[in-house]
């Protein structure tokens, strides 16, 4: 509509039109999607297979560079955080089915990783049963959330109590990186305003922590 108005060379045109290709088929649609809280786990798998194929039958760079960027955000896609699928009217009740298998297995891990790591083979096959373990179990720990609904199938808990209220509490879950870089940038201001010397800064870390064994 405005192109009549810039003086660009064939160059600039070619890169405009492979954002914009790559931002309308999706980013754009993934990016309005991002704040919902119970599909997110769901979109991240999603997002990361639309990648792949936008790298296989699109624009292999772009795909391939965009998916590369997306592998250093997966800490989002872990064994813990996929239960929140358990509570997505948008997930079968089969699929919460494996979920449910996986979190009652017998191979519990002893630590759970930080960051899901995946290959390029492993992406087109990637399902949320595969991100669920024992450790999905620490999620209703640590958010202290009634998790008795979950020894029922899942196709009773429309009506669980218990099941209602956890899914209305986590409905208030941000789940954007617009809440930790704000709180990232806060500490970083508050930090700021005592001190601006680095080592003083160390200093008061350790003062921190130390105050926080004691306590």
């Amino acid at each position: 509509m405005f192109q009549h108005q810039f003086q660009l060379t064939i160059k600039e045109k070619k890169l405009i039109q492979t954002m914009s290709l790559f931002v309308a088929l999706v980013y754009g649609p993934m990016w309005f999607k991002a704040p919902e809280v119970f599909e997110a786990p769901s979109n991240d798998i999603s997002f990361l297979k639309q990648l792949h194929y936008y790298g296989e039958k699109i624009d292999e760079s772009v795909g391939m560079a965009a998916t590369e960027a997306f592998q250093r955000h997966l800490w989002y896609l872990s064994e813990e955080s996929v239960a929140r699928a358990l509570f997505s009217a948008s997930v079968l009740y089969a699929e919460k089915r494996e979920i449910l298998g996986s979190m009652k297995g017998k191979n519990e891990k002893k630590e759970c990783p930080k960051k899901l790591k995946v290959t390029e083979e492993e992406i087109p096959s990637l399902e949320l049963k595969n991100l669920a373990s024992t450790n999905t179990n620490c999620f209703f720990q640590t958010t202290l959330l009634d998790s008795g609904f979950v020894s029922k199938d899942p196709s009773q808990w429309t009506d669980n109590p218990q099941f209602l209220q956890s899914r209305e509490i986590l409905q208030e879950l941000q789940v954007v990186n617009d809440v930790a870089e704000r709180a990232v940038k806060l500490i970083q201001d508050y930090n700021s305003s005592i001190t601006k010397s680095e080592a003083q800064k160390q200093y008061l870390l350790q003062v921190v922590t130390t105050h926080r064994r004691q306590t």
